[in-house]
């Protein structure tokens, strides 16, 4: 069936004049939802209340507490004095102690002889048979190896005899602070200055 061109255009205008009544119902009603929606987001806050005050603390009356006084001690009883003591008798005065002169070490032990004096601070020492002149003013006789040796122990002197295995005469030795000098001179004094105390260990 075929419609004449007023017909179509009639037709048209009816449809565009529905769709643009429809889109525009379409946004309205979107814009009253879009206003309720703000109206619903941007509502006023209702105030605060305000805190009521807080009621003052009444005052704590102070505390009065009343200490008992204490009873008082009773004196106490005063102490008997103490009797005097009776004096004390006087010691006897004590009797001097001797002056101490030293003492003398002896040992032997076969023919080994050793006299230690602390008093002389002289030490001899002898092995064998040791023979003096009558008058003990030389020495004149040893065993056969045997010796004879007198030392001061402060100084450090001392001599040395013994009988040469050979010719059988004396030999004498010097020794100060353990070197070997010559008998001559120095030590010939010393030994004459420490005879006396050497000949009394042999029993002059």
């Amino acid at each position: 069936m075929h419609y004449s061109k007023h017909k179509l255009f009639a037709l048209c205008f009816v449809v565009c004049l529905f769709t643009a009544f429809t889109v525009n119902g379409q946004r309205e009603n979107s814009n009253k939802l879009k206003k309720h929606k703000d109206k619903e987001m941007y509502m006023p806050v209702p105030p605060v209340p305000s805190v009521p005050a807080i009621p003052s603390i009444p005052a704590v009356p102070p505390i009065e507490a009343t200490v008992p006084s204490l009873p008082s001690l009773p004196s106490l009883p005063s102490l008997p004095s103490l009797p005097s003591l009776p004096s004390l008798p006087s010691l006897p005065a004590l009797p001097s102690l001797p002056d101490f002169e030293g003492f003398e070490v002896f040992s032997q032990e076969g023919d080994f002889f050793r006299n230690d004096n602390s008093r002389t601070g002289l030490l001899v020492e002898s092995s064998g048979a040791v023979r003096f002149n009558e008058d003990f003013s030389e020495l004149k006789s040893l065993s056969e190896d045997g010796y004879l040796m007198v030392m001061d122990k402060e100084s450090r002197k001392e001599v040395w005899i013994e009988k040469d295995a050979e010719s059988g005469e004396l030999v004498y030795t010097y020794y100060k602070r353990g070197r070997i000098l010559p008998f001559e001179g120095e030590g010939e004094k010393w030994l004459a200055a420490v005879w006396e105390d050497l000949v009394k260990v042999y029993g002059k």
